[in-house]
């Protein structure tokens, strides 16, 4: 059986800081990791840890980032920063 989720309140920074951050977090290992051969089993905290040491030099960094796309992750994902700087470098 579903449960009903308020999506609109679900992905609000400012009503769910942690969630965004795992979900956002999740995206981005994700993608990348199905392009860079990750393992994608790993749990959400770990995808989370994983993406904010990686690519960010500071967890406020991806915060502000998360905080930004305002609960949209195309907005991220769709200029394709975080996929072309990886392969660059790898």
């Amino acid at each position: 059986m579903f449960s009903d989720i308020d999506l609109d309140g679900y992905f609000l920074w400012d009503e769910n800081k942690a969630g965004v951050m795992s979900f956002f977090g999740q995206v981005l290992y994700n993608h990348l990791g199905e392009i860079l051969g990750w393992a994608l089993a790993e749990a959400p905290a770990r995808k989370l840890d994983f993406i904010t040491s990686f690519l960010f030099t500071q967890e406020k960094c991806f915060q502000e980032l998360v905080r930004a796309s305002e609960g949209n992750c195309r907005d991220i994902l769709n200029h394709g920063w975080p996929v072309n700087c990886l392969v660059s470098f790898c």
